[in-house]
């Protein structure tokens, strides 16, 4: 490392490695100190009067929502269907909600959604112009043959309103850098 210059400010070598590594361009990436100072920063950002999670979900969208002042309206997923995201939330997309947080694989209970719902969902969000958080912090976890099949990550230019969340805490063990 080298103390004689500043770092780059706006990464703009982190984002170029990491669009080579995921196949999209370096101006769709944006680092950051983690996913969920993304989260607060997103929520900033766009500032919706109301946003949609699913529960039981990770919490962090909520306290996201919270602080920028959103209301929060929440999906309940039925313990009878294992928790599932199913074609049944895709008419729970109103438009009234400036942004939606789905988890894939949800966190706390695992479980994925199939690809042709997340696509429906993202059809949905389009059609709503409502904007769709898509964290996939975790699926990475599931192996490059898995991972492949789930991500929705090269979908950015296909859903101008997804937005698609990776962490290197996660899947590298390095919170903090």
């Amino acid at each position: 490392l080298s103390a004689a210059h500043y770092p780059d400010c706006y990464s703009e070598e982190l984002c170029r490695a990491l669009a080579g590594f995921h196949g999209v361009e370096a101006r769709q990436v944006i680092p950051g100190n983690g996913a969920a100072e993304l989260l607060f920063a997103l929520c900033q950002f766009l500032r919706p009067q109301k946003g949609l999670v699913l529960a039981p979900s990770f919490q962090g969208y909520e306290e996201a929502l919270k602080g920028a002042g959103a209301k929060i309206r929440a999906w309940e997923l039925e313990e009878a269907g294992g928790f599932a995201v199913t074609e049944d939330f895709i008419g729970s997309i109103r438009g009234e909600e400036g942004i939606l947080f789905c988890c894939n694989p949800n966190n706390p209970t695992g479980n994925l959604t199939e690809k042709r719902v997340l696509y429906q969902i993202a059809e949905r969000c389009e059609e709503t112009d409502t904007w769709f958080c898509l964290d996939e912090c975790f699926l990475p976890f599931l192996g490059p043959d898995k991972e492949g099949e789930f991500t929705m990550i090269r979908d950015l230019k296909r859903f101008p309103h997804l937005i698609v969340l990776r962490a290197f805490t996660k899947i590298y063990a390095m919170p903090g850098l």
